[in-house]
């Protein structure tokens, strides 16, 4: 299941042929409605908000935004995996 706001991006007749013919099912939600999508939209704005202290606490520049969300994003990504090696 794939679900996208109701913008551009993902409405052409194309995209939608795609989704049929790999039997993907497509649900749009209202643009600027958050609470339609809250995980997708909590997930983003933990990873927002690590990134953010990360930089408060290291005292960096903004300009090492992008650099923050790669290291909180790879830094989950090991400790997802991590948990499976565990078991």
């Amino acid at each position: 299941m794939l679900r996208s706001n109701n913008g551009f991006e993902y409405t052409s007749r194309q995209f939608k042929g795609y989704l049929v013919k790999e039997g993907i099912k497509h649900q749009l939600i209202m643009p600027y409605t958050t609470y339609q999508n809250g995980v997708s939209e909590r997930r983003t704005r933990t990873l927002m908000e690590k990134a953010r202290c990360l930089l408060y606490e290291k005292k960096m520049p903004l300009k090492y935004w992008v650099e923050a969300m790669v290291i909180i994003k790879t830094t989950k990504i090991i400790s997802d995996f991590s948990f499976f090696l565990k078991t």
